[in-house]
């Protein structure tokens, strides 16, 4: 376990998760359902959240539009907070008893896994503090797609609306809770924009790519 999601340095924080993405890409796209700890979501589509539990975050949204979906989806949230009171509390008044488990700060291998386990990842930030959403990087690399929210930074440019996963407003439960049962209900979709999303952080933000990039930058 070890520090939570969000702790540290942004420089420690970004390698880390650009480390976790080269991993998913070179063990590609195996589902690790079969794992013990988490055969018990076998029954659900899974929701990954991961991030600090903090306002420009958007996990309250997340919450409540987990209370409006009709599909049988379950939301693992990654990190911890200052909001994690209040998102226990949330989830007692919204009544998701066994649609979501708070899972507190998960790392290196652990956390890959549930990359790899996950159907899509849900990005809910509510604000420009989320410059880019690098965690989108590590789910995309592992072949999922992302359901991200419309902010003026480089959130849903890494992963783009309709292409490796779906862009609703921030602030807006009911259009997220839509995005997430078109996701859950819609198998082929989720492959598709998977492997869209996979293909993209191949060409564009893989390590190389990204070194290749900066190094342009000095020509």
């Amino acid at each position: 376990m070890g520090r939570g999601q969000g702790e540290g340095s942004s420089g420690d924080k970004g390698e880390a998760a650009l480390t976790r993405a080269e991993r998913g890409l070179s063990q590609g796209e195996r589902q690790e359902r079969g794992h013990e700890q988490l055969q018990k979501y076998a029954d659900f589509t899974l929701a990954l959240f991961v991030g600090r539990l903090v306002p420009y975050k958007g996990p309250r949204y997340l919450l409540e539009a987990l209370a409006q979906t009709k599909q049988k989806i379950k939301v693992l949230m990654v990190g911890n907070g200052p909001l994690e009171p209040e998102m226990r509390g949330l989830a007692r008044r919204l009544k998701l008893n066994g649609r979501l488990e708070l899972l507190g700060a998960v790392e290196g291998e652990e956390l890959v896994q549930l990359f790899q386990a996950c159907d899509f990842l849900v990005l809910p930030s509510v604000s420009n503090n989320e410059a880019c959403g690098i965690v989108q990087l590590e789910a995309m690399a592992c072949g999922k797609p992302v359901i991200n929210t419309h902010l003026a930074t480089g959130v849903p440019e890494v992963s783009p609306h309709e292409k490796t996963g779906l862009t609703v407003e921030p602030r807006d439960s009911r259009a997220l809770a839509l995005a997430m049962d078109r996701l859950a209900s819609d198998s082929l979709l989720r492959q598709t924009l998977g492997q869209n999303a996979r293909r993209r952080v191949i060409e564009e933000y893989s390590i190389q790519k990204v070194a290749e990039k900066i190094a342009a930058l000095y020509q």
